[in-house]
């Protein structure tokens, strides 16, 4: 039998009401099974958790009285997770299909890979008629993040015409934050003793801090073209 760990979903919205729906859909229909979603509300003052609990009841929302921001969210939903593999995704973002189960399979291949970078596309929402309708990359939104010898970090690929420039996998500075997929355990390490207390979270520039963590920490970041979203 194939071995298939588990992952764990999280998507931390604030009045998502205009993408929740083509998000969560898309992660409905993934193709790897062993999975569970928590969606972390940030005290959304649209319909975002309406529509979670009336469309989406077999994902876990969890209702948080305030907005503390998006990876502050994420660190506190993890505490609800119990996947080996944390999918960090935005509400403004649709998965393909075997976006997960692409994933999955370069990090079970190395213990030292810590995060995995997809090649995530531009698309528009205002010309997606409706979700169903064929996703076709064709302008790349990010490749992940490149470090240069000046410390300015660049992100790879962002706005170029895809034409297979980025078709090999390799390593990379740092995981862009619109769907990191991280080891549970190098995300954790990067919390020295556990969670940060109370509200010393990580905030403005969150992937790139979570990036440079991650080497610190001695883990690898790799970007793979096998696995694929879009991003609005």
């Amino acid at each position: 039998m194939e071995h298939s760990p588990s992952v764990t979903v999280t998507i931390v919205v604030r009045d998502g009401e205009r993408y929740i729906r083509h998000c969560l859909r898309a992660v409905r229909e993934q193709t790897y099974q062993n999975l569970e979603v928590n969606v972390f509300d940030n005290n959304s003052s649209d319909r975002t958790r309406d529509i979670v609990r009336d469309e989406f009841s077999e994902f876990r929302l969890i209702e948080y009285p305030e907005n503390i921001g998006m990876w502050p969210g994420q660190e506190v939903a993890l505490r609800y997770s119990s996947g080996q593999y944390i999918l960090a995704l935005s509400v403004d973002v649709i998965l393909t299909p075997t976006f997960i189960r692409n994933a999955v399979q370069v990090p079970e291949k190395d213990p030292a890979i810590g995060a995995i970078q997809a090649k995530v596309y531009q698309y528009d929402f205002a010309e997606l008629e409706s979700y169903g309708h064929h996703l076709r990359g064709t302008v790349l939104d990010t490749c992940g993040f490149k470090l240069l010898r000046s410390r300015r970090v660049t992100n790879i690929g962002h706005g170029q015409p895809d034409r297979g420039q980025f078709d090999a996998q390799r390593e990379i500075f740092a995981v862009e934050g619109a769907t990191p997929f991280f080891r549970r355990n190098a995300l954790e390490a990067l919390r020295i003793g556990g969670f940060i207390a109370d509200r010393d979270y990580i905030w403005y520039g969150d992937d790139l801090a979570l990036g440079w963590r991650m080497h610190l920490f001695g883990f690898k970041q790799v970007y793979t073209p096998r696995v694929i979203a879009y991003h609005d």
